[in-house]
């Protein structure tokens, strides 16, 4: 399991922290059962940990949400998670204009939305 100084930590460390468990959790290699409420808390702990910037990171953590609430058959917040994706993907795109692997993955996503 990770070790983290949680003192001298960054937030995108920590945001890391609790996006990868949850990661961790949907894994086919362990045998938990994903709890999605806990899915959903770990989640949105990431994203204030990625604040307003980190803009690949936040992608990430909205794509899971938007897996799990599509799980949990909450249709709104679901689209909400997947449009905020698409958008921070577009945002990542203009950050970083000739990363094609963010183009890429942003145009993927933005087809799921449509």
């Amino acid at each position: 399991m990770a070790h983290i100084d949680f003192a001298e930590a960054s937030p995108v460390q920590l945001g890391n922290l609790y996006n990868n468990a949850t990661w961790f959790m949907f894994s086919s290699e362990n045998n938990l059962i994903p709890d999605l409420w806990i899915a959903i808390g770990w989640m949105t702990i990431a994203l204030v940990y990625y604040s307003q910037c980190n803009y690949h990171y936040r992608v990430a953590a909205n794509y899971r949400l938007y897996l799990i609430y599509h799980d949990l058959e909450l249709a709104d917040h679901a689209v909400d998670a997947l449009i905020a994706s698409t958008l921070l993907w577009g945002k990542a795109v203009e950050h970083d204009p000739n990363n094609v692997s963010f183009q890429r993955k942003r145009d993927e996503i933005a087809a799921k939305a449509c």
